[in-house]
């Protein structure tokens, strides 16, 4: 997310400038045995983009549904099995991704365009 909403070099960058960005950054703060280069990171992305937005998803309907009373624990854990019975009981893997995510308004402009 750093990358996508830096102030100094704009948000208008070329592709290959973007995953230039986003690798050094990555690769600045990752033990060297876990480095990657572009091509991994743009792959890895493309795979990850796809459950997140659709456990995004499951997390919007159960707000809707269930929103009086319940704790953020609550629903979560509705959200959870919503997506595991959407998926033939798959437990979703990337929380940790969603929860970076789920609050920034370029994931939400994305979700929508994904609509």
């Amino acid at each position: 997310m750093h990358n996508s909403k830096d102030l100094v070099d704009g948000t208008d960058r070329k592709s290959d400038q973007y995953w230039a960005d986003v690798t050094e950054e990555y690769n600045k703060t990752t033990e060297v045995c876990r480095r990657r280069n572009r091509n991994q990171l743009k792959i890895r992305w493309d795979r990850v983009k796809k459950p997140v937005s659709e456990f995004h998803g499951c997390w919007v309907r159960t707000n809707k549904a269930y929103r009086s009373g319940m704790s953020d624990d609550q629903l979560m854990e509705i959200a959870e099995k919503m997506y595991a019975s959407d998926h033939s009981d798959k437990e979703f893997m990337l929380k940790h991704i969603w929860k970076v995510v789920r609050g920034e308004r370029k994931w939400s402009a994305y979700v929508k365009k994904m609509e």
